[in-house]
């Protein structure tokens, strides 16, 4: 499997490796929306910085867009920080962000550190945003 869901106290670490597919992106944010633990997490990292190759659709990030939304109706407390990857991937979160796709706050780290620092304040969870 190109992705590793490690659930924490507040949120979530997704990690992204080898080949990844938009299909194999999809199933992961679907998979982490259907957790129960959805409705109480507070930040998603995307980590892609094992990613070797990544094929990316436009119509599949549309759907993977229109999953954020549908979510942001259950939890509208998360922030999304992703860790840098192949440009494909940049070009896309780039896009994604500036677009107004999704609902959530995003922003693009260098590092999975910074990607924290931004996502995780006091007690391991940011408070709501407004």
């Amino acid at each position: 499997m190109p992705y590793l869901h490690t659930w924490e106290t507040h949120g979530l670490l997704r990690t992204f490796s080898g080949h990844v597919t938009s299909a194999e992106i999809a199933r992961a944010v679907l998979e982490s929306h259907a957790a129960p633990a959805f409705d109480d997490y507070r930040y998603v990292i995307n980590d892609f910085g094992a990613v070797l190759a990544i094929e990316l659709d436009a119509e599949v990030m549309d759907e993977v867009a229109a999953m954020d939304r549908a979510a942001y109706l259950s939890n509208p407390h998360v922030r999304v920080a992703v860790v840098e990857g192949p440009p494909a991937v940049m070009d896309t979160a780039a896009a994604y962000s500036a677009s107004r796709m999704s609902p959530y706050p995003l922003r693009i780290f260098e590092d999975t550190v910074s990607a924290r620092s931004w996502a995780c304040t006091e007690g391991g969870y940011i408070t709501p945003h407004t």
